[in-house]
């Protein structure tokens, strides 16, 4: 019987060479009903003219778009993609099925065992990425070309003063002073990628420079708690940019030993008969930096301060408070907070 000018027969032999099952076609819509026989739980509908398409290589979407991705992925099956691991120095874990290219993939570096399963996207994979522990030897290497006398020209070019006086790795924070006068610190590998001097980029940013700058609308006191910053530093440097307790480089506050940073500010801003929360836009700029520079006059004659973790230096002040602090309740504070810290490790 024929359904158009194809009979019923051809149909069901079409539907059958895409690997489908015929279940019947609609006159009114001309449409043929079929399932696909490796994704049996959906019913499809084609146009009969479209289903005789001679291009047509595919009845069912789902089986289109998994082809097309199998195209796009790079291999065929799982067993394919353990070879492309094997090639890199990684064996894949077996019996992991792949989903999508965000997929984690467990894998073991056959250079690093020690680090145990790590785990890498197929994504990540085909753009290079590799076990993070041969990524950073390949670059040590690449680094560890270079001589204390090399990276000392380096910064000279740049107009920069090296402190350092030896490198050890590229782990190895290096001290200098910038162009500006700033002193910090950086590692080569950052330093080679253009990355500079952090104060530097903070004043770029800062004030006018700044996009939610509202012509001198920040209070006064913000203005003098970045003009000791070089003070900020000379203490971080004091203490190798360390939590003097902890001995932790991350999230590094300088506490005020000897007096409270707001005690000493409070004193310049009565001195000139100026509010606490008064504008910057409203005081003579001349005036503000001779603020600024007899406040941080100020911090260098009470010494310099204390770097402490964010965590520790938050501790110190919920237990004596922010206001009259003395180096009296730090040294009781340091003993204790010790004493807790040993007790705990036992």
């Amino acid at each position: 019987m024929k359904q158009g000018k194809y009979t019923v027969e051809e149909i069901n032999d079409r539907v059958s060479s895409f690997k489908c099952t015929f279940i019947s076609y609609d006159h009114q819509s001309k449409k043929c009903y079929y399932k696909c026989n490796l994704h049996l739980q959906d019913t499809i509908s084609t146009d009969l003219n479209e289903m005789f398409r001679k291009r047509r290589k595919y009845l069912c979407s789902k089986c289109a778009s998994e082809e097309s991705s199998k195209q796009q992925r790079g291999f065929k099956d799982e067993i394919e993609l353990a070879s492309l691991f094997t090639k890199r120095n990684m064996e894949l874990i077996e019996n992991q099925k792949y989903t999508n290219n965000l997929q984690p993939l467990y894998y073991i570096c056959d250079h690093h065992k020690e680090n145990g399963v790590q785990t890498m996207t197929w994504k990540s994979f085909r753009k290079g990425a590799s076990c993070p522990s041969c990524k950073m030897k390949k670059i040590s290497s690449k680094l560890r070309k270079y001589k204390i006398e090399e990276i000392k020209e380096l910064f000279d070019s740049d107009g920069a003063t090296l402190l350092s006086t030896e490198f050890k790795s590229v782990d190895h924070h290096l001290d200098y002073v910038c162009s500006e006068g700033h002193l910090t610190k950086t590692i080569l590998g950052n330093y080679l990628k253009g990355h500079g001097c952090w104060i530097c980029g903070v004043e770029k940013r800062s004030r006018e420079n700044h996009y939610l700058w509202e012509y001198g609308s920040s209070p006064i006191y913000l203005y003098l708690r970045g003009s000791v910053r070089q003070w900020v530093l000379d203490s971080l440097s004091k203490y190798d940019f360390k939590c003097s307790i902890s001995g932790k480089s991350e999230d590094l506050h300088v506490h005020h030993a000897i007096i409270n940073f707001s005690t000493l500010a409070k004193r310049i801003i009565s001195k000139y008969n100026l509010s606490w929360k008064e504008s910057i836009g409203n005081i003579d700029s001349l005036l503000l930096k001779d603020m600024g520079n007899e406040l941080l006059e100020d911090h260098y004659r009470y010494g310099l301060g204390i770097p402490l973790h964010q965590k520790i230096h938050n501790e110190f002040h919920s237990r004596y408070g922010r206001t009259n602090n003395t180096i009296e309740q730090f040294k009781e504070f340091e003993e204790t907070y010790m004493v807790k810290e040993n007790k705990n490790k036992e």
